[in-house]
């Protein structure tokens, strides 16, 4: 859903209270319990984060944006479109992204710009119930003093398209993050085997080898990105659903979750 104040519209979370905490109190003290003991010797500039209930994936996710640099002040979201399927990419009309740790502002003068580009479409039906990139938000509104967002969904485009879209504006206090699981419902010996296999592939940096994971067109955007930029990627961590939470799932039907940094 979306509202508006006096200072813009405003969309509201659609996922707080089931992938994670609606009491801010208790979110804020979610968050700071996973990302304290992070090292930050290193500040990936690209990155890739699950986007799961924080009960399996949060665990994951805290040790990869937990690694942002203080200093960044843009956040590029980029994942997939969970609802409703569509041609290019939708970004926002909103001001603001609201969580129960507060409004987080859009960079609205990016999203401008975008907008100028025949791939870059609005689509409210996409943007309003989907979790993927809202579940990034209180990790970095806790790790972040100040900062926007460039909320992107990705449709039915190709990802050279996008990275030849996105890298002119990338500034060196820019981090993009690709919202992404990875296998899904496999038999836990099984996703760990496609698992790899993807992890291995984004080991490589050839960006047209296997993946199996829904964020799939953002990862390899993230990849041909990390080529422009001189990056190489660090896996940071992979675990499963059944390795998080066995009590709320199976081994017979696992979903895999990568923290992976560019630096």
């Amino acid at each position: 859903m979306e509202h508006t104040r006096d200072n813009g519209k405003i969309r509201k979370p659609a996922v707080a209270g089931s992938f994670y905490s609606s009491d801010n109190i208790t979110l804020s003290s979610d968050i700071k319990r996973v990302t304290e003991h992070v090292i930050h010797n290193e500040h990936p500039r690209l990155m890739i984060s699950p986007h799961a209930g924080y009960i399996f994936s949060g665990n994951i996710a805290a040790k990869i944006l937990g690694m942002i640099s203080p200093a960044a002040s843009t956040v590029f979201l980029i994942g997939p479109s969970h609802h409703v399927w569509f041609e290019g990419l939708a970004v926002s009309d909103m001001q603001f992204y609201a969580t129960p740790l507060g409004d987080v502002p859009v960079a609205t003068d990016i999203i401008y710009n975008l907008k100028k580009n025949k791939l870059v479409t609005v689509n409210i039906q996409a943007e309003l119930p989907e979790h993927c990139l809202e579940v990034q938000l209180p990790f970095l509104q806790t790790i972040l003093p100040s900062f926007s967002i460039v909320p992107i969904l990705t449709g039915n485009c190709a990802p050279t398209d996008i990275a030849n879209l996105l890298f002119p504006l990338l500034t060196d206090n820019t981090v993009v993050i690709a919202s992404s699981d990875f296998s899904h419902y496999h038999p836990y010996q099984q996703a760990l085997d496609i698992d790899n296999k993807s992890l291995q592939t984004i080991i490589s940096g050839n960006y047209t080898g296997f993946l199996d994971a829904c964020g799939e067109t953002a990862i390899r955007c993230i990849m041909l990105l990390a080529n422009k930029l001189a990056l190489k990627p660090k896996i940071i961590d992979y675990k499963n659903s059944y390795d998080t939470a066995p009590e709320y799932c199976s081994d017979r039907e696992v979903v895999g979750y990568a923290a992976v940094g560019y630096f």
